[in-house]
């Protein structure tokens, strides 16, 4: 067995999100992205759950937004637009253009 080997299956991982982040939050911290399950602490560390689904608001910025379609990361906000944001996820629902809707999203690729 590798002796190098921490976590098995790294679905929950503690990370310093920045503050303000509080439990049911969409969270990036560079590429990796998740839902906080816990509020940062005082050093700005929460745990963040790196796979699964959950339900966020969705706007559907730049077109309509499909089920399947890759949504994005925009400094807490998820959104259709990829232009500069960092892929979250994928839509299991629909989002019509221009509108913000809450709906069930699976985080990461």
């Amino acid at each position: 067995m590798a002796k190098n080997t921490k976590l098995y299956r790294a679905d929950n991982l503690e990370l310093e999100v920045g503050s303000g982040i509080e439990s049911g939050d969409a969270v990036a911290v560079g590429d990796i992205v998740g839902v906080a399950l816990t509020d940062a602490n005082d050093d700005d560390i929460a745990t963040i759950r790196t796979t699964g689904t959950a339900t966020f608001k969705v706007e559907a910025n730049d077109g309509d937004i499909e089920l399947g379609d890759i949504v994005y990361y925009d400094n807490g906000d998820i959104v259709g637009d990829d232009t500069g944001n960092v892929r979250f996820g994928y839509a299991l629902e629909e989002v019509g253009d221009g509108e913000t809707e809450e709906i069930e999203v699976k985080i990461g690729y």
